[in-house]
């Protein structure tokens, strides 16, 4: 299928994805068509999707070309991450004032699902993180308000992880 035509807070239809490379697909067009507010949860900030090339563009053109951007991320195993060379974790460093990553709190240890929201108005959702089936919609704000709910509740228990900070040598 072609998403390309699908704009944010236009396009209402339910997709349903299958691989790994429509989530990438859908998640960098959603990236690419956010004005203000990016949230993410995802247990190692899967690297198909959120460590492709497209993507972190997608993310840096948000921070650069927008006025006060707010970009949330919550991750459970920032040790792999760090470890495993992510872009987006090296953005956020050199992007500090606009990006921030979180550890999740233990609370939420057997949480495994994969979620990303924009502007509190479209969203791609993966019930199993290991898994590439997915729902997403460019426009749903009241699907995005429960999702919303439920990443503030995580994001407010949430810690700074010092694997996570830069280090300039």
């Amino acid at each position: 299928m072609d998403y390309s035509d699908f704009k944010l807070g236009v396009d209402s239809q339910l997709l349903q994805l299958m691989s790994w490379e429509e989530n990438r697909i859908v998640a960098t067009l959603i990236a690419r068509q956010c004005k203000r507010h990016l949230d993410i949860i995802s247990r190692l900030l899967d690297p198909f999707i959120f460590n492709s090339p497209e993507f972190v563009d997608a993310v840096r053109q948000l921070v650069l070309s927008r006025r006060r951007p707010n970009i949330r991320i919550i991750v459970f195993e920032p040790e792999t991450i760090v470890r495993n060379g992510h872009q987006l974790v090296r953005l956020a460093g050199d992007l500090s004032s606009f990006i921030e990553i979180r550890k999740a709190s233990n609370v939420y240890k057997y949480y495994n699902e994969c979620l990303l929201l924009a502007d509190k108005t479209a969203y791609l959702h993966r019930y199993d993180s290991v898994r590439y089936e997915a729902t997403a919609n460019f426009n749903d704000r009241k699907k995005c308000k429960y999702f919303d709910e439920q990443f503030v509740e995580m994001w407010e228990s949430a810690s700074l992880d010092p694997n996570l900070r830069r280090m300039n040598l």
